[in-house]
């Protein structure tokens, strides 16, 4: 048998040893409960929800009176919704809201967040990911529609003096 033969087959050999091996230790591995796959699942979204997010647009299911309508489209590129993994918190001029939020049945890119106003009545979203942005489709009025916003440019350090 040549030497370059037996080098192929050992490696062979080698590759299907440690194949067979980490297949074992796999097996031997019980899979999450779904409880949590369900939380580990949420606390992803959540880890990619956290930041700043800018409105970008919002499309209500059904349509504004004028003056509410010029009023949001204000907000476009200047509302700033920021998450902390508990509260949301969203600034503009003559906007601040401040509202706790929990994130359920996450999937892949797609989650539901539940905020909550000052008195507990909770507002639903169904949200995704997509290419760098966060669609959002509420679902509570007053607020039935679909948002789009982006992921807000960090702030800039103020200059010493």
């Amino acid at each position: 048998m040549r030497p370059s033969s037996l080098r192929a087959r050992s490696s062979l050999l080698l590759a299907l040893a440690a194949l067979a091996v980490t297949s074992l230790g796999c097996a031997g591995t019980p899979p999450l409960p779904p409880a949590d796959l369900a939380a580990r699942a949420a606390a992803d979204a959540d880890a990619q929800l956290r930041g700043s997010w800018t409105l970008q647009s919002f499309r209500p299911e059904v349509s504004l009176e004028p003056m509410l309508q010029t009023m949001l489209e204000f907000q476009y590129g200047r509302l700033v919704a920021r998450f902390d993994g508990k509260r949301m918190i969203a600034d503009s001029i003559g906007i601040h809201v401040d509202r706790a939020y929990q994130i359920s049945e996450a999937k892949g890119d797609e989650f539901k967040m539940t905020s909550f106003d000052e008195h507990g009545v909770p507002y639903e979203a169904v949200c995704t990911f997509a290419e760098g942005k966060l669609q959002v489709h509420s679902t509570t009025d007053p607020w039935r529609g679909f948002a789009l916003l982006t992921r807000s440019a960090p702030a800039l350090p103020a200059p010493l003096h």
